[in-house]
């Protein structure tokens, strides 16, 4: 899936879908209720609920992550394993899977709104992952693993390579380039 991710991305949003812009994960006063914001509808109601599941779902991994990450922090630990944020990046993966549905949608769908909307999902299940990496190794700087920040800041530069991406990646880059000149970041 990996190769896969910014040739099937790039390819729909040359087709002219480009959904929402990519600002981060979306958040809301009540998820389990609320619509996710600034996304187009599905055409079918039950293709609309599992879009609004599958971010809602997203945005709970990704809220793992950071608790895993805060705690990780807070407790000084410098456990380079971390088991608690091992499993929650982990957990990172069910998100990619769900997105991977989203970009085959995209590229299939009968009709332009559902692939429209396929592509504002794919925006914010990519924006939970994206956020959820660097999360996650920002965590893991402070605390001073740095190699395995490395690993995730690779990760994300390799992986999500698309111009949709280029926020993160720069993101990433930066905290790479400062990890590779001794430059951690510090807990707070």
């Amino acid at each position: 899936m990996r190769g896969l991710r910014a040739f099937a991305v790039a390819g729909v949003v040359a087709a002219g879908l480009a959904g929402a812009a990519l600002a981060g994960p979306a958040r809301g006063a009540d998820p389990e209720s609320e619509p996710v914001a600034d996304m187009h509808a599905f055409a079918s109601p039950d293709a609309e609920s599992a879009a609004q599941r599958a971010v809602r779902g997203a945005e709970r991994r990704f809220d793992g992550v950071d608790a895993a990450a805060r705690d990780l922090i807070q407790r000084h630990d410098r456990d380079c394993a971390a088991p608690a944020l091992t499993a929650a990046v982990a957990d990172l993966q069910s998100i990619e899977r769900d997105a991977g549905r989203y970009i085959t949608l995209a590229e299939t769908a009968p009709n332009r709104s559902d692939r429209v909307a396929a592509m504002d999902v794919l925006d914010e299940l990519d924006a939970f992952v994206l956020d959820g990496y660097l999360r996650a190794a920002e965590a893991l700087e402070m605390t001073r693993c740095a190699a395995r920040a490395e690993g995730l800041y690779e990760t994300v530069i390799k992986t999500y390579t698309g111009r949709s991406y280029a926020h993160w990646r720069a993101r990433a880059a930066a905290r790479l380039a400062a990890i590779r000149a001794g430059r951690l970041l510090s807990a707070p």
